[in-house]
């Protein structure tokens, strides 16, 4: 980056008019980039079953499609684990370029956040706070289908651990041999950022169907400004900057050992994951019945 005039324009110039040629495209073709894209065949091979296996598996792939097919959709449930990658990504580049002496004097501060700065981000993403939500007008068409509510919240939360689990495990993975921690703090930067994501996930569910919206007109208004998303990305946001922090104080600060703040951190977490569970079996089946009535 410089301060060439010349080079600045052509960048901008370069820029505008991409974006000019993509509205131009759009605008005129709107209509037929929509249908392209739209056309599903339909046909001799099109069957419909009233199975409970089908029908949990049609649910699967519709929670899954649904957030597919749309960036806001996409971007709100995932945020936390894209970016999660990105700093993996960078992580091992840059931890990489430091010479020796820097490396040891931040390794110690870098092992003892890498669980809660990642547990943050995986908690941040969640596909659960808002899919009781998403279901508008349609749930009773939901509730029609010949599976049972613990099926549907069972299904609704595999998409969540299907999506999340995978990148937050990988991204862990890698940011913990990047920051070359030791097997305490290995196991810890993988198995905390999964509790995390997990929590999220089940207490996500559970306020969705406390507090719901049906009546959206526009899907931002159920993905973005829910009470169920709200309280569950603060929720997790301030737990792992509480985390965090303790952890930097006491770990890099004051030498204890970290397997005693990581263990007694995650215990808590299983405590946690624990109750919302158990709230969730206890009391969710009367919370959907009663949910659009």
């Amino acid at each position: 980056l410089t301060l060439d005039l010349k080079s600045i324009a052509i960048f901008f110039g370069a820029g505008i008019a991409a974006f000019a040629l993509v509205c131009f495209v759009f605008g005129r073709f709107y209509g037929e980039l929509h249908d392209f894209f739209n056309k599903k065949q339909t046909g001799g091979r099109y069957k419909l079953s009233a199975g409970a296996g089908n029908a949990r598996s049609a649910l699967f792939k519709k929670e899954i499609s649904r957030i597919f097919s749309s960036g806001m959709i996409l971007m709100n449930s995932c945020s936390g684990v894209l970016m999660l990658v990105i700093a993996a990504v960078l992580a091992m580049v840059k931890i990489s370029s430091l010479d020796a002496a820097s490396f040891e004097a931040v390794a110690p501060v870098l092992g003892a956040m890498a669980p809660f700065f990642i547990g943050m981000m995986a908690g941040m993403s969640c596909t659960t706070y808002s899919s009781i939500s998403l279901e508008g007008r349609c749930l009773p068409l939901l509730k029609s289908l010949p599976i049972s509510y613990g099926d549907i919240i069972k299904t609704k939360l595999r998409v969540h651990f299907t999506l999340l689990f995978a990148p937050i495990a990988i991204a862990s993975a890698l940011i913990a041999a990047a920051i070359k921690a030791d097997i305490v703090t290995f196991i810890f930067t993988l198995l905390i950022p999964l509790a995390f994501s997990y929590y999220s996930g089940v207490f996500g569910m559970l306020l969705n169907l406390k507090k719901y919206n049906l009546d959206w007109t526009n899907e931002i208004a159920a993905v973005k400004q829910g009470f169920a998303v709200m309280v569950t990305i603060f929720t997790t946001m301030i737990t792992a900057m509480i985390g965090m922090f303790a952890s930097i104080v006491l770990v890099a600060g004051l030498s204890v050992p970290p397997i005693i703040i990581f263990s007694a951190f995650f215990t808590l977490q299983l405590i946690a994951c624990g109750i919302v569970t158990y709230l969730l079996k206890a009391k969710g089946e009367k919370l959907f019945t009663a949910v659009g009535e």
